[in-house]
């Protein structure tokens, strides 16, 4: 009765295993796919692309911070040092070329006309010195500590006070006050 298998040896089926691929036959059988092949040439056209690009085959530079060569070199490119001291001289010589143009600012004018006639109408309205306060009648007079001023005596101030008052008796007079300081800071104004 034959049932059709049949026995093999030991030694027959030790032969009859495959072993799995090496890794060299594994690598030769991926070099051999057309997938693979097509990146291995896109990555060496890159490396002799880049190669071309930076010049590898050109020899490395041959000169180092120290190093005295044995001949005399000559640059073909022109460079240049920073020198601070040509430097504030072309800034001076700049300075010294430019040409001022005046722009006059009314503005300033306008306001020291405004404290000065500020100024007149609070002494105009105070009675007496002693009403008025210290620091607005001293603007009008030199202060005492300067070299070579004298003060004046309360006496000789309520005198300067009443010749004030005088001279500005009304209203028409401090107008009239206003106009000639507008036309002595009007530009062009002469003396």
């Amino acid at each position: 009765m034959a049932t059709g298998i049949q026995k093999r040896t030991r030694s027959e089926r030790v032969a009859a295993l495959e072993l799995p691929p090496g890794l060299v036959e594994r690598t030769f059988e991926c070099l051999q796919r057309g997938d693979v092949l097509g990146r291995l040439g896109l990555c060496l056209l890159t490396a002799v692309l880049l190669w071309c690009v930076t010049g590898g085959w050109a020899p490395p530079l041959g000169y180092r911070t120290g190093f005295t060569p044995l001949r005399d070199i000559s640059a073909r490119v022109e460079f240049s040092r920073k020198d601070p001291q040509a430097t504030l001289a072309a800034q001076d010589k700049a300075r010294r070329g430019v040409h001022y143009i005046y722009e006059q600012d009314k503005e300033p004018l306008v306001q020291l006309k405004a404290a000065l006639l500020n100024r007149v109408v609070q002494v105009m309205g105070a009675k007496s010195l002693d009403q008025l306060d210290r620091s607005v009648w001293a603007e009008f007079f030199l202060t005492p500590s300067r070299p070579g001023v004298v003060p004046l005596t309360p006496l000789e101030l309520e005198e300067h006070f009443q010749l004030f008052h005088e001279a500005l008796p009304n209203q028409a007079a401090i107008e009239k006050l206003d106009q000639a300081v507008g036309d002595a800071l009007t530009p062009g104004a002469t003396a």
